[in-house]
C-alpha cells in the first residue's frame, strides 16, 4: 500500500478532479499525499482501495463543497480501476456514502464520467436557473444607488 501511494496519488488525482462539476481545489497538495486511508488488496487480486477527503468542488452556485473520494488502484498494472466521490468528509457515517459495487469496489470503471455528486449539483443548478426571474425595477430618481464611491487622499503615502 505504501509503496504505491505516490504513484496512485498521481494517477488518481486526475480522475478525482474530472468528477468536479466545475472548479476544484486541493487542500493538501502538493506538500502532502491525497490519501488518508487505504484497504489492502485481497489475495486474489492486487487492487488497493485508497480514500481521502483533501479536495473541495465549486458548485454552480459558487459554493465550495468538501468531498471525500475513493480510488481503486490496481498495483500490478499501475492503473486506476474506478473512482467514486461523495459530499462530506471521511469521518462522516458510512450510511451517508453511496453503495459500493460488487466485491466492495467502487462501481465506476472505465472512462471517467460525471459522478453522482457532480450530477446532483448540476441538476440543482438547472432547477434554480429554470425558474424565470424578474429583472429588478429601474431605480427611481432620488433613491440610493448600489454603487458607493470612496475618495482616498492621494497626498498620503500609503492607504
Amino acid at each position: 500500500m505504501r509503496a504505491n501511494n505516490e504513484k496512485a496519488s498521481a494517477i488518481c488525482a486526475r480522475r478525482i478532479e474530472a468528477q468536479a462539476p466545475g472548479d476544484f481545489e486541493w487542500i493538501s497538495r502538493p506538500f502532502a499525499g491525497i490519501f488518508q486511508q487505504a484497504d489492502p488488496s485481497k489475495p486474489d487480486n492486487a487492487i488497493v482501495n485508497y480514500r481521502g477527503d483533501s479536495i473541495r468542488f465549486l458548485s454552480p452556485q459558487k459554493e465550495w463543497v468538501r468531498v471525500s473520494y475513493e480510488c481503486a488502484f490496481d498495483a500490478e498494472r499501475g492503473t486506476v480501476v474506478g473512482v467514486r466521490v461523495r459530499p462530506g468528509r471521511l469521518d462522516q457515517p458510512l450510511a451517508l456514502q453511496a453503495p459500493s459495487g460488487p466485491n466492495g469496489e467502487p462501481p465506476q470503471a472505465g472512462p471517467v464520467k460525471p459522478g453522482p455528486l457532480a450530477e446532483a449539483i448540476l441538476k440543482a443548478a438547472k432547477q434554480r436557473s429554470a425558474k424565470p426571474q424578474k429583472p429588478p425595477p429601474p431605480p427611481k430618481v432620488g433613491e440610493p444607488s448600489p454603487i458607493d464611491f470612496t475618495q482616498i487622499d492621494s497626498r498620503r503615502g500609503s492607504w
